[in-house]
């Protein structure tokens, strides 16, 4: 035999193997609602076409075609198609089950959590499972090699024509889903978006920036879209249950003052001196770690209580915490000022997706101006409003995410980068100037943020309004001398605890030196100012702020890159982007042990708590 007839073969054996794929594929589709739109219809069946047939042929050219370039004789090519057939459907099918277990497909990470040495701890099965498992295998084996005798003959008899025209279809179908996704995501056609989220190696194509230039992503056009799209056919249940309330005659305002990127070691006096002075006879969380190492995943669980590897779910969904839903329904008045616009990451689509008139871009020429003006607006609005009903501010400092400040504006800590160059950093390299350089900026916003709690103050608003500060995440400067500097890159420290300072009128001043987080601080305002009756588990990952209950493992990051937080061990588990876990102590040693597969399986399965059963 030739070796282009055997590529030939291949091919068109992988094209069969390709149908046994979808077939199986079909069992995604049990995640996906098309609620009867007939665009998500032809959009997912041209995306189950073409990305499955894709993955088959991506395996043909990674393992069939050397194999066919190596080796002559008929039969062994047959049975090493055979062989990758059946393994590959093996896989994907196994895939479907991970998927529904743990709404994960199979990765490194996955491995080492059913492998890691648990496997017997996680998975009990009998003996005439085992019994089941292996007959299937040889029966799917025998189907596979049936498949690849019938291909054979029909090849050898040239009886299969038509492969140009398959190939360009397929092609075809693959080009055509991907422009159809990218125009529904720069359009908010969340039905599209929605099913596009399921599907393994599925990466499917964005232009929002490409298609807003071209006038296809108009804000009409999205509310137009959303609009048609506004019933309940979601994947998510949140809250778990209806909320009930105890009666409240009268609400507390509430005020969320943060910094972008506060590391928390520069809470002290020296950087931060107003506000350290405002947090004498106040709460302090002086162990209070952030959701996440970025800002999309911190003010996520801030505001929802939840990690924020649900993002992608909530924000095709268009859904707003309840914590803020519940405020509006009291009469709330919302007060929403952020320096850096509030469009990227879309929390106009998320956290404020309820908020009527958001103002999602600040004026401004640059970070500090427009820092300066969200304090201005504040402020003159704290000098203009009747305070008839009680409000929820807040506010929303960029200068310290900028790392320095422009020239004319006062730097009390030298010496300091006069230009900040990222390309010289190495693990070597003298951090104070570039800390220096950050700590103005901090410096800076703690001048700003005293002109706003000096109104308070003066308005008297202090005796009756709850002012929580902290910030998104924390900020490295290469402390664990592992040449990370900045954020979102691991899941120490340094680029997750911030200082969280609460003043809350009736409440005794306290320094709680505990593990807290974001996560808790809905659940807190949730229970003791709105006097939510339910359990704290059917709206968040949290608990009470001043519940003293230890806790054994913290969930950080985003679905892409996200950690295990051991708080007993004093172990981070990550999940890298690729898929693979690294096992280091708090300090970022690597650690030669297997992951705690029993435990890693516990907070895997509870990740699930807000996804609708199927």
């Amino acid at each position: 035999m030739k070796k282009f007839n055997a590529l030939k073969f291949g091919a068109w054996f992988f094209l069969a193997i390709s149908i046994l794929a979808i077939v199986v594929s079909f069992r995604y589709l049990n995640y996906v609602s098309t609620g009867g739109d007939w665009l998500t219809i032809i959009y997912l069946a041209a995306t189950v076409l073409s990305h499955f047939s894709a993955l088959s042929f991506l395996i043909y050219g990674l393992l069939f075609v050397p194999v066919a370039l190596l080796f002559k004789r008929k039969q062994v090519l047959i049975w090493c198609a055979v062989v990758i057939g059946s393994v590959s459907l093996l896989l994907f099918i196994l895939d479907t089950f991970v998927y529904d277990l743990y709404r994960f497909h199979i990765n490194g990470f996955v491995l080492d959590m059913v492998f890691g040495g648990a496997f017997s701890e996680i998975f009990v099965f009998d003996f005439l499972m085992y019994l089941k498992v292996a007959a299937f295998v040889v029966l799917l084996t025998a189907i596979v090699y049936l498949l690849a005798r019938i291909i054979w003959s029909l090849f050898e008899t040239d009886k299969l024509r038509g492969g140009k025209q398959i190939a360009y279809l397929l092609v075809g179908l693959l080009i055509g889903s991907h422009l159809l996704h990218a125009w529904a995501y720069a359009t908010s056609y969340r039905s599209i978006q929605q099913s596009s989220l399921y599907f393994p190696l599925y990466f499917p194509l964005r232009a929002n920036k490409l298609l807003s230039k071209l006038g296809v992503a108009a804000d009409n056009q999205k509310q137009e879209w959303e609009n048609l799209q506004d019933g309940n056919d979601k994947a998510i249940q949140y809250p778990l249950r209806p909320l009930t309330f105890d009666t409240v005659t009268k609400y507390p305002n509430i005020l969320f003052i943060l910094m972008d990127a506060w590391q928390f070691e520069t809470f002290n006096n020296e950087v931060t001196p107003n506000i350290f002075r405002f947090s004498e006879g106040k709460i302090l969380f002086n162990r209070h770690y952030s959701g996440s190492n970025g800002t999309r995943g911190g003010i996520f669980s801030m505001f929802y209580g939840i990690p924020s590897l649900y993002w992608e779910d909530f924000l095709i969904n268009r859904i707003s915490p309840v914590f803020l839903d519940e405020l509006q329904k009291r009469n709330y008045e919302m007060k929403i000022l952020a320096s850096a616009a509030l469009v990227s990451p879309e929390f106009d689509k998320t956290v404020f997706s309820k908020i009527n008139n958001l103002r999602t871009h600040t004026p401004g020429k640059n970070f500090t101006e427009r820092d300066e003006n969200i304090t201005k607006d504040f402020i003159e609005w704290m000098n203009t409003s009747a305070f008839q009903k009680p409000f929820f501010g807040f506010l929303f400092y960029d200068s310290p995410h900028n790392y320095n400040l422009p020239y004319w504006l006062p730097h009390p800590f030298k010496p300091y980068w006069e230009n900040v160059d990222h390309t010289v950093l190495n693990n070597d390299f003298d951090p104070v100037p570039f800390y220096n350089s950050y700590k103005n900026t901090v410096w800076f916003c703690d001048s700003l943020i005293q002109q706003v709690l000096s109104k308070l103050e003066e308005k008297n608003l202090l005796e009756n309004t709850i002012v929580v500060i902290t910030s998104d995440h924390g900020q490295e400067f290469n402390e664990n001398k592992k040449n990370y500097w900045g954020h979102t890159s691991n899941f120490s420290k340094y680029q997750l605890q911030v200082p969280c300072i609460i003043s809350w009128p009736g409440k005794n001043a306290e320094a709680i030196s505990r593990f807290t987080s974001h996560y808790d601080l809905v659940p807190t305002l949730m229970q003791d100012v709105l006097k939510c009756r339910n359990l704290v588990s059917d709206y968040s990952f949290g608990n009470n702020l001043f519940d003293t209950t230890e806790q054994r493992v913290f969930v950080a990051g985003s679905k892409e890159h996200f950690a295990f937080i051991d708080l007993q061990k004093n172990q981070i588990n990550t999940v890298n982007f690729n898929g693979s876990m690294t096992v280091t102590d708090m300090q970022l040693n690597e650690l030669n042990v297997k992951p705690d597969a029993k435990m890693l399986n516990d907070c895997v399965l509870d990740l699930q708590r807000y996804y609708k059963p199927h």
